[in-house]
């Protein structure tokens, strides 16, 4: 079996900031495996240490030069439980200024040229930017199934047996190799090793693949569609309230003070701002991709959207994975409404937002940021 595991390099937790592009700064700051990955690590060598037959196992990673301590790191993890594994280091200067797009298509790139792989891990997200579309943009450019959040796995001949968490559900999937799958945070622990033992990893145990070694590109900056706009500060006031007493006298004390706050009050929740009128169905449309049991999350998109609609002379479509109650939808702001029959996985319904969005040209697609939402929005992204 053939693993490869997607490393990412993130400043320590407590030094992240932004400088002024709206990107995070990374010069001058202690730099640390992401948390998800060392997950992703952790469990390709397990997996090599463990399932029967003979396992190769690679770790890749798209950064600076001194990315390498982060392969380094995987790679001494990989040694010390007698696992022979390499790494793959993407850097140049061309891919500086990577949006999520453009670091998938380097990876995918940069993996179709060192596998194939039965299995490719990554981590749930990156804890530095949060986005989760890694994972699912390289499964789409790759043509592979995706599961996320995995929180258990088992391995038998060619067939994976996965348990993954999905926002407020958990999930059991079935797939045959070759996948791409996910790590949650409690998978297995993590991997880590100290800088003295990274340093023992011989050089010639990482290779170095350019821009000019995967092809033409578009590469970086360049082929990044995305950019940060004004970034804004939120900061909450915590009063520090410390109870005591007994248990009943500080529960009764906690609502007092809570119901003094206002927590209970049920006024503000059912005053909704009121959506743009109907449009009709000219001009571009505005999508929103509606996830199956989730009302509040599609109402709040809906009405997103009918306000970018109304700015754009444009209308807003709802796009529904299965039935749905169209009257509603428009009461929430749908002028339009979409229905695929027949899909149930994320994979098939991106496929069909992809064949309606070729076709349409929508002005934006909008998508929850749910497990569901992130996947099927990542790969319609790789799609388009």
């Amino acid at each position: 079996m053939r693993i490869a595991a997607l490393v990412k390099q993130i400043p320590a937790f407590e030094e992240m900031e932004l400088g002024p592009d709206g990107r995070l700064r990374r010069e001058g700051l202690e730099l640390e495996m992401n948390p998800y990955c060392r997950r992703a690590v952790a469990q390709a060598v397990e997996l090599a240490a463990t399932q029967p037959g003979d396992h190769e196992v690679v770790f890749v990673t798209l950064g600076p030069p001194t990315a390498d301590d982060t392969l380094r790191e995987a790679i001494a993890w990989a040694t010390d439980r007698g696992v022979d594994a390499r790494g793959v280091l993407v850097s140049d200067p061309a891919f500086a200024g990577s949006d999520t797009l453009a670091t998938a298509r380097a990876l995918t790139a940069a993996l179709v040229q060192v596998g194939p792989f039965d299995l490719v891990l990554t981590g749930r997200n990156s804890v530095d930017a949060d986005t989760g579309q890694v994972g699912p943009q390289v499964a789409q450019m790759l043509g592979l199934p995706f599961l996320t959040g995995v929180k258990e796995l088992r391995v038998d001949g060619d067939l994976v047996h996965a348990g993954c968490e999905h926002d407020d559900a958990f999930v059991t999937a079935e797939v045959r190799f070759p996948v791409i799958l996910s790590a949650a945070e409690r998978l297995i622990d993590p991997c880590k090793v100290d800088p003295d033992g990274r340093a023992t990893v011989p050089a010639d145990r990482i290779r170095t693949i350019t821009a000019v070694d995967l092809g033409a590109g578009p590469w970086g900056q360049a082929a990044s569609p995305t950019w940060v706009g004004d970034v804004r500060v939120q900061a909450g006031v915590r009063d520090a309230v410390v109870l005591d007493g007994a248990v009943d006298e500080q529960a009764r004390r906690a609502v007092e003070l809570l119901v003094a706050r206002g927590a209970f009050r049920g006024s503000a929740a059912e005053s909704f701002a009121r959506v743009a009128p109907p449009w009709g169905t000219a001009g571009s449309p505005v999508a929103v991709l509606v996830e199956p049991d989730r009302p509040d999350e599609t109402r709040e998109l809906l009405g997103a959207a009918a306000g970018c609609a109304a700015a754009i002379a444009g209308h807003a479509v709802a796009l529904v994975a299965g039935d749905a109650d169209a009257g509603l939808l428009s009461q929430w702001g749908a002028d339009a409404v979409v229905r695929f029959d027949g899909v149930d996985v994320e994979e098939d319904v991106a496929a069909g937002v992809v064949d309606w969005a070729t076709e349409r040209a929508p002005w934006a697609i909008l998508a929850p940021s749910t497990a569901w939402g992130r996947e099927v929005a990542g790969r319609v992204a790789a799609a388009i």
